[in-house]
């Protein structure tokens, strides 16, 4: 967009077309990425048994393990990891990119996390969903470089 001031008063116009240029381009791109992104987030947390903040997941109880067959943490069937380093039924991926409302979601349906996320009497806490501040961070970034690329007319 280019645009010449003749006066203070023509700033408040410019300001206006910036706004609606803006609420009219596509940030989809930049979600996409996002999401895929997430994805390889989530990927390394059950990798290194961890959660987004960088702690680790407590360990197994022996009956679980031996019930599991396994000392893998969040692993049983490998639903809960695939809905949230791949696509399936059970993932939540949105892009939503109207003039007034843009953004995306990120998460899992299956019904197993909340209980791992929060915890519960039985079960302790294990976070596997969230966001590093590293990746708010590039996020961010990421979604600022398109507005200006935008703005400047790239895409």
């Amino acid at each position: 967009m280019s645009a010449t001031l003749e006066s203070l008063a023509d700033l408040a116009g410019l300001a206006d077309a910036l706004v609606e240029e803006l609420r009219q381009a596509d940030f989809g791109p930049a979600f996409r990425k996002a999401l895929a992104d997430l994805e390889d987030d989530h990927a390394r947390f059950f990798a290194s048994e961890t959660a987004p903040d960088g702690s680790p997941w407590p360990p197994l109880a022996e009956s679980t393990a031996r019930r599991k067959g396994h000392w893998i943490k969040l692993v049983e069937t490998g639903a809960l990891m695939a809905s949230l380093v791949s696509t399936n039924g059970d993932s939540v991926r949105f892009v939503f990119d109207e003039q007034l409302t843009k953004g995306f979601a990120f998460g899992t349906r299956d019904e197993k996390s909340p209980f791992h996320q929060f915890g519960t009497a039985r079960i302790p806490r294990r976070e596997h969903v969230g966001f590093t501040d590293a990746r708010v961070d590039q996020i961010a970034e990421d979604l600022a470089d398109h507005a200006a690329a935008v703005l400047a007319g790239v895409v």
